[in-house]
């Protein structure tokens, strides 16, 4: 049976719960980047000033 790829955590809704699971969880900084991302706009960029997501 193939190991099943570990669930990405939800940005807002699941936090790391110790250092270990931070690591695991964030173990590049594209990881990082991409659930902070996720925090800050949950519906995608949408540019404030003109409306864009680009």
């Amino acid at each position: 049976m193939a190991d099943l790829p570990p669930q990405m955590p939800r940005a807002g809704v699941n936090y790391p719960k110790n250092f270990g699971q931070f690591q695991d969880w964030f173990s590049t900084d594209d990881a990082c980047l991409k659930y902070l991302a996720k925090l800050r706009w949950p519906d995608g960029f949408i540019c404030p000033r003109c409306g864009g997501g680009d």
